[in-house]
């Protein structure tokens, strides 16, 4: 199994939108090389150079925008899908015979269920 065939059972988030947040973030990235490119290649008037300031600030507020939501969303994905894989881990255990859990031991199953720090 894959990591997005984890994530699209496990887990009820949105991936276009995260796709779609990934994608607006990497465009924003090469809008700021380009902003920063353009206005540093010739020297221009004031007006041109507060122009170029505001586009700036504008791209990097959607770039930071867009990273804080991605990485927060993306965290939360993975949380949720550990949890549930967890959850029905130990509803399994739960549900399962006392005499063939006890034959397996402690190692295997700190192994299986190691401990939080």
């Amino acid at each position: 199994m894959n990591i997005l065939q984890l994530i699209r059972r496990e887990s009820a988030v949105s991936l276009w939108k995260l796709g779609a947040m990934a994608g607006l973030s990497g465009i924003m990235n090469a809008l700021l090389l380009a902003i920063i490119n353009l206005a540093s290649a010739s020297p221009t008037s004031e007006a041109d150079n507060l122009r170029y300031l505001a586009m700036f600030v504008a791209a990097i507020g959607v770039f930071i925008t867009a990273q804080n939501y991605l990485l927060s969303r993306s965290t939360q994905l993975v949380e949720s899908c550990l949890n549930s894989v967890r959850l029905r881990l130990l509803d399994r255990i739960l549900r399962a015979d006392l005499l063939p859990l006890e034959g397996l031991g402690k190692p295997q199953l700190f192994y299986i269920f190691p401990k939080r720090r």
